[in-house]
């Protein structure tokens, strides 16, 4: 049997819209996110920062984002016989983790191979042929044959090698087709 290509989605910033709903619960513009790391965002104050640190923590949060534009044409790469598809998120305990799978139960998203949910500060990153992700960092440190960033404010800075910047999820689609 052949092995399959592995294409990794991040869920939080890629799958979904978790920081647009930050900011709508605290009352400002997504735009307002310079720096993946909130405490890099030294034009929030102190009080903002705790805020929006406690939202990450919020399971409540989760359950309410919504999914990111271009959420519904994922279903197009299940149909390919080549790929895995994994979800690999990062949560702050199990409670969200949880929440966060039902969040997937809610919005259709149970046709992945695999989800994988990592704990603590940082996920590890897993070797790929295509891993999507919103966080630049983790592109950096990724061992992924293509990397994938969806972009947003929060992510601008130059891109690893064998890195393409789109503008949605159904961009990411595009690309993904294009390399399988």
């Amino acid at each position: 049997m052949e092995k399959k290509l592995k294409i990794i989605f991040d869920r939080d910033g890629v799958l979904n819209e978790l920081h647009l709903k930050i900011a709508e619960k605290l009352g400002f513009f997504v735009e307002m996110f310079k720096n993946y790391h909130i405490e890099h965002n030294e034009h929030f104050d102190e009080d903002l920062q705790k805020a929006i640190l406690k939202c990450f923590k919020d399971p409540q949060i989760f359950a309410d984002t919504a999914p990111a534009q271009g959420f519904e044409r994922l279903a197009e790469l299940r149909a390919d016989p080549r790929v895995e598809l994994i979800v690999h998120s990062l949560s702050y305990s199990d409670i969200i983790a949880q929440i966060k799978k039902e969040w997937d139960q809610k919005h259709g998203l149970t046709f992945f191979h695999n989800y994988i949910d990592c704990f603590g500060k940082q996920k590890k990153m897993l070797d790929a042929f295509i891993q999507v992700e919103d966080c630049l960092e983790n592109l950096e440190k990724s061992p992924a044959q293509y990397k994938i960033l969806i972009d947003k404010t929060y992510n601008q800075g130059d891109l690893p090698p064998n890195t393409i910047r789109v503008a949605n999820l159904s961009d990411a689609v595009d690309i993904i087709k294009i390399l399988l």
